[in-house]
């Protein structure tokens, strides 16, 4: 299992932490930690899937887990160069016989009004569990969102004037990377999404040390700086931009070296290039022509 996550962050596909793929892995870890891959036996693997089932997984779980088993078994053997004999594949008719693993069944129920009402009556009656939940609840029932898709969603995938969220690289049965949609934000998504705070972080102590490590960059006699918004079309090189309601030690005026503008979809990207140094092309403050001059101020935080 080890070698298999390396393979997987060395290929530029690595494992994603907390995914279901990351659990599956770890419970195939702790399970065959000790056991030979050459020698692994149907015994040990229909003992793992009646273990699963004790504990409450469905069969079609187990499937999964017996699956990315053979799948690491497979690709592991292959890239070490060992033969390594189908354990899986030689244990599944005796799975199957011992209704251990099965098909994917068809939802054929989904949670009632009420149930639905006393999930939002317990937050209510947990403010410290509350967080964002019930909004999340909300928006995921109403749009179908997967939980990945809704916590990846950013400001600028958002159509304020169509209602339209972009969800990125959505699930796809064959190739999921770049198959990005325009989904609907129905019932009162769109305005449940735009009531929610605007962080940049995704906690206060990411952004504190994402802005310690900013205003080292923002040294105002030698540090470049880089930016990245919403687009914006009036940005240019050679340009003047006064920084504003940053922070104190970062407001101020800088010369634009660079924009780069990134397109996907409908939603539009904008990465400013900032130099506030004192030599050479770098300096600010020299004449100007009119109307060269951006004013770029952080809006205060909604109350």
């Amino acid at each position: 299992m080890k070698k298999y996550r390396e393979a997987r962050a060395e290929s530029g596909r690595e494992v994603k932490p907390k995914s279901n793929e990351d659990y599956i892995l770890q419970r195939l870890h702790d399970a065959f930690e000790s056991n030979f891959a050459s020698r692994l036996t149907t015994q040990q693997i229909v003992k793992f899937a009646q273990d699963r089932r004790k504990a409450g997984a469905g069969g079609y779980t187990v499937d999964m887990d017996i699956s990315k088993l053979g799948t690491v078994l497979r690709h592991m053997g292959s890239l070490i160069n060992l033969t390594l004999p189908d354990a899986v594949g030689t244990a599944r008719p005796t799975l199957h016989h011992l209704r251990l693993i099965e098909a994917g069944n068809k939802r054929d129920r989904r949670p009632t009004p009420d149930e639905i009402e006393k999930i939002f009556a317990w937050f209510a009656e947990h403010p410290e569990r509350q967080q964002a939940m019930p909004d999340l609840l909300r928006v995921a029932m109403q749009c179908a969102f997967r939980r990945g898709e809704l916590f990846n969603l950013r400001w600028f995938d958002i159509d304020a004037e169509n209602h339209l969220a972009l969800v990125r690289d959505r699930k796809h049965p064959r190739q999921k990377i770049g198959n990005n949609e325009w989904i609907p934000l129905i019932g009162d998504s769109f305005e449940v999404i735009m009531r929610q705070p605007r962080y940049a972080f995704a906690s206060p102590e990411a952004a504190k040390a994402a802005a310690q490590a900013r205003l080292q960059k923002l040294n105002h006699h030698t540090a470049k700086s880089t930016m990245t918004m919403t687009g914006r079309a009036d940005f240019a090189a050679e340009k003047t931009v006064t920084l504003k309601g940053f922070k104190k030690e970062a407001d101020g005026d800088f010369l634009i070296e660079s924009v780069t503008n990134t397109y996907a979809g409908r939603s539009w990207e904008t990465q400013v290039e900032l130099n506030a140094g004192n030599r050479g092309k770098a300096k600010v403050g020299h004449e100007k022509k009119k109307g060269r001059r951006i004013n770029l101020v952080v809006p205060a935080p909604p109350h």
